[in-house]
C-alpha cells in the first residue's frame, strides 16, 4: 500500500511512507474524532506552523503555532508530504487542529517509532475523551544519554540484577528511595544535569512535584560510594500519585526535601564520579562508571516503562520513559501496554 524511503529533514533521517489520495480522505475522518490531550512532550515547533483543519495544505488554515513553542500533542496521523515528511500532528494551542511535523524539532526513524518514542498515539487509536479519573504522568528522559548503556551482564539475568534493563534491574534500598515498580540504568558523562520532566497524560489533571526524599544512594550510606538518590514525589493535590528516582547524583544546589520544583524543567542535580573500590579494597559493586540510575513507582496499581527502547539506543531530553499513576501494568517490571 505504500512504500518506505530515507530522506533527509533538518538532520534527521525518516523512513517515510507515501500515502495515496484516498488515505489522505480518509484521515480527514480523524479530525472529527473526541480529543486525547498528551502535553509536553518535548517537541517545540521550529518555526511558525499553520494550523489546519485536516492533515494537508488542502484544508482551511484554523490558526497557527509560534517558533519555538510547545502545543498540548493530541495524537499523529499520515497526510500530505511536505518536503519528504508526511506526518501531521493534531494540537491544541488556541484553536485544535493539524500541523506538518516538519516544522518541528521530533526525531524519528518510522512513524510508528512516535508513539514508542514520545508517547503520542496513533489518531486512529483514539476514540474517547479522557476524564478526570484519569491519573496517569508521563515521566520522561532526564538528559541526552543512553538507555541501558552496558548490557555484557545481562545473559540469563534474573531479578534483582546488575544488568540494567527494566525487566530485571535491582531497586534501590529502602533507605535511598521508599518504592520502585522498575528500574533502569541511563548511560551520561560525569557532570550531566538531571532534569525532570513529568506531565499529566490528561490536560483535566493538576500536578504537581515534590522533593521527597535526599539520601546516600548505596546501601553503605557513604556518599562517596556512589552519590545520592533524589526522589520526586508527583502529586494531584494532596494525593501522591507516584514517584521518580534519580540516583548517583550531586544534588543541585539549594535541593531539599519537602521543595516544590517545577515538574518540566527542574534541574535535580548532575551526574557524579565515584570510587571504584571501597575502603576496604573491594570492588564497589554500588557504582562502577558513570551513570544514573533511574526508577519510577506507583502508589496505586504498578509504574510501566517504554517498550520501545534498545539496549545502547540514544536518548534526548524529555524522551518518554514511562507511565505512573492509572492502570498501566499488572505487576513490577512490566512494560507499557
Amino acid at each position: 500500500m505504500s512504500t518506505t524511503s530515507s530522506r533527509s529533514r533538518l538532520r534527521r533521517y525518516f523512513d517515510l511512507k507515501r500515502i495515496s489520495a484516498a488515505a489522505v480522505i480518509a484521515a480527514a475522518v480523524v479530525a472529527a474524532m473526541p480529543a486525547v490531550a498528551f502535553a509536553d512532550h518535548g517537541i517545540s515547533t521550529t518555526a511558525t506552523v499553520n494550523m489546519r483543519s485536516g492533515p494537508s495544505t488542502s484544508y482551511a488554515i484554523i490558526g497557527s503555532v509560534p517558533s519555538g513553542v510547545s502545543p498540548t500533542y493530541l495524537c499523529w496521523t499520515e497526510g500530505q508530504s511536505i518536503n519528504g515528511v508526511n506526518v501531521w500532528f493534531k494540537v491544541t494551542y488556541g484553536a485544535t487542529g493539524f500541523i506538518s511535523s516538519y516544522y518541528d524539532n521530533s526525531s524519528y526513524t518510522t512513524n510508528s517509532q512516535i508513539t514508542s518514542k514520545y508517547g503520542i498515539p496513533n489518531c486512529s487509536t483514539q476514540t474517547s475523551t479522557p476524564t478526570a479519573s484519569d491519573t496517569r504522568i508521563w515521566v520522561g528522559a532526564p538528559f541526552r544519554g543512553t538507555w541501558v548503556p552496558i548490557n555484557s551482564d545481562c545473559a540469563g539475568a534474573q531479578f534483582p540484577s546488575s544488568c540494567s534493563r527494566p525487566a530485571v534491574h535491582h531497586w534501590l534500598n529502602s533507605a535511598a528511595a521508599p518504592s520502585g515498580d522498575w528500574a533502569v540504568d541511563l548511560g551520561a558523562p560525569s557532570g550531566t544535569a538531571a532534569i525532570l520532566y513529568a506531565a499529566p497524560q490528561s490536560s483535566s489533571l493538576a500536578v504537581t512535584a515534590k522533593v521527597d526524599r535526599i539520601r546516600a544512594a548505596c546501601s553503605s550510606g557513604v556518599v562517596a560510594d556512589g552519590g545520592y538518590a533524589v526522589t520526586v514525589g508527583l502529586y494531584s493535590g494532596s494525593t501522591r500519585i507516584g514517584s521518580a528516582t534519580y540516583a548517583h547524583i550531586q544534588p543541585a544546589a539549594g535541593l531539599a526535601e519537602g521543595q516544590t520544583v517545577n515538574r518540566w524543567g527542574a534541574n535535580l542535580g548532575t551526574v557524579g564520579s565515584y570510587r571504584y573500590r571501597l575502603a576496604s579494597g573491594a570492588v564497589n559493586g554500588c557504582w562502577q562508571g558513570a551513570h544514573l540510575h533511574f526508577q519510577l513507582y506507583s502508589s496505586t496499581n504498578y509504574a510501566c516503562y517504554n517498550r520501545g527502547w534498545a539496549d545502547k539506543q540514544a536518548i534526548a531530553p524529555s524522551n518518554f520513559l514511562g507511565f505512573t499513576g492509572g492502570q498501566v501494568a499488572t505487576g513490577p517490571r512490566q512494560a507499557c501496554a
